[in-house]
């Protein structure tokens, strides 16, 4: 992985401590100018023909667990500007990652659009559907294998103690903190 950018202050600290060997940006990216440039300062152009962008918006917008400010035209011109981007930087291969209830909004603006049940490809604390896009057809089977585990399996395999503190410097494996999502996105990089 090239780099990993977020606009969340804690979500950059736990990824830095869980992948030390990836540089993290904190940056809310507004514009396509900025993302090439920021792009572009940790790999040159001239490898984007191989390069593969993994991207995941706010979801918070979208999300039928945001019950008080939800606004699915605004979370749609998001995934829309996000899309937009990607499709400018042309790199090989790019992902994008966000909620199901976009999907009738957007299911249009890419080769492949599919809601998925992440449950069947990794082992997660509770069923999770997601709505993955790329400018290139995928093969979501591939990835499924009889042996899963989750971040938690992980961490305890790897004889780190558990923790909740994005400051403390071990893994977490609570399901509801940021590093299980965090986790997926540094794979896919």
């Amino acid at each position: 992985c090239v780099l990993a950018v977020d606009i969340n202050e804690t979500a950059c600290l736990t990824h830095r401590l869980s992948h030390p060997e990836v540089p993290v940006t904190q940056m809310d990216l507004s514009s396509w100018k900025q993302v090439h440039e920021l792009l572009e300062k940790h790999l040159p152009t001239k490898y984007w023909d191989k390069l593969w962008i993994h991207a995941s918006n706010p979801c918070t917008k979208a999300s039928t667990q945001n019950g008080t400010n939800r606004d699915l035209d605004q979370a749609e011109a998001d995934t829309r500007w996000v899309i937009g981007c990607l499709n400018h930087l042309s790199p090989a291969v790019w992902t994008l990652e966000n909620v199901p209830p976009l999907y009738s909004r957007v299911y249009k603006l890419a080769p492949f659009c599919k809601v998925i049940k992440m449950q069947q490809h990794c082992s997660l604390c509770q069923p999770r559907r997601r709505m993955i896009m790329s400018n290139k057809e995928l093969d979501h089977d591939v990835g499924r294998t009889h042996i899963q585990f989750s971040v938690g399996d992980l961490v305890r395999m790897w004889g780190v103690q558990r923790t909740r503190s994005p400051t403390d410097r071990r893994a977490s494996s609570s399901c509801a903190t940021a590093p299980t999502k965090l986790w997926a996105a540094t794979l896919t990089c």
